[in-house]
């Protein structure tokens, strides 16, 4: 059987004079997860706006459940 990681903790966006990077220490890990081909989900909560609907679809995309 196939483990699942389930990473807890807070997602963010670092605001760079280049631009919004996502971050956050527990995101970065389950997206490397998904990365090695690992199942990986996330446990955090985000506002309802648009910056943390962004966060949700940048998840989505590298497919890391939330």
């Amino acid at each position: 059987m196939e483990k699942e990681f389930i990473c807890f903790g807070e997602m963010l966006w670092d605001m760079l004079p280049t631009g919004k990077m996502p971050g956050g220490a527990p995101m970065n890990v389950a997206i490397h997860l998904a990365y090695a081909g690992r199942k990986a989900s996330v446990i955090s909560r985000v506002g309802h706006d648009n910056l943390g609907m962004e966060l949700v679809s940048f998840l989505q995309e590298k497919e890391v459940d939330t």
